[in-house]
């Protein structure tokens, strides 16, 4: 979508107020993460190197990683925008697939998605989120900084050019209350 397309999408979502909302989801929703992830990163195909393997995941892939912590899927009203999964360490959680669908990006989804995800890991008193980024993709590098996460270590990928970022972020473990929701105005 252009940017016309994607300022419309998000002069609609204002003028009708409508609200971003972020659901923890479990393995039974395997299939609608995929599907949301896939086609958030659609637009990576053919242009990382090495190709990035939200591509091909199966269900059974993201069945696998959601039993190793979890996922979220965002939604504006009754549509699935995006969506995430995480992994829980003795010492950190490790965000990962964050995913928005192209005529949604700049509205929000994004922020939300990690506000959920940094007060789901502060339950079980995890001090450390991580999230990993390429290199190639600095508006993606940009976007986590932004939210206050700052650079640990990076790593070359095995094969190809690129480098994977990872970024951390302490966290204040004191619990929040109350559901994750962000109204957009």
């Amino acid at each position: 979508m252009d940017f016309l397309g994607r300022l419309r999408v998000i002069e609609h979502m204002r003028a009708q107020r409508m609200s971003i909302t972020i659901r923890s989801v479990g393995i039974e929703h395997a299939g609608e993460v995929r599907r949301v992830m896939q086609l958030a990163f659609e637009e990576y195909r053919g242009r990382l190197v090495p190709p990035s393997g939200a591509l091909t995941e199966t269900v059974d892939d993201v069945r696998t990683a959601i039993r190793r912590g979890g996922a979220f899927l965002a939604f504006v009203g009754d549509t699935a925008v995006g969506s995430a999964r995480y992994r829980l360490f003795p010492d950190h959680a490790y965000a990962e697939r964050i995913a928005v669908l192209p005529a949604h990006r700049g509205c929000g989804v994004a922020v939300a998605i990690m506000a959920a995800f940094e007060e789901a890991i502060r339950a079980p008193s995890i001090p450390v989120a991580r999230v990993g980024v390429r290199a190639s993709l600095p508006a993606n590098l940009r976007f986590y900084e932004n939210l206050g996460y700052r650079a640990l270590a990076s790593q070359v990928y095995p094969m190809g050019t690129d480098f994977e970022v990872t970024l951390s972020k302490r966290l204040d473990v004191s619990p929040q209350r109350g559901p994750v929701r962000t109204h957009v105005s």
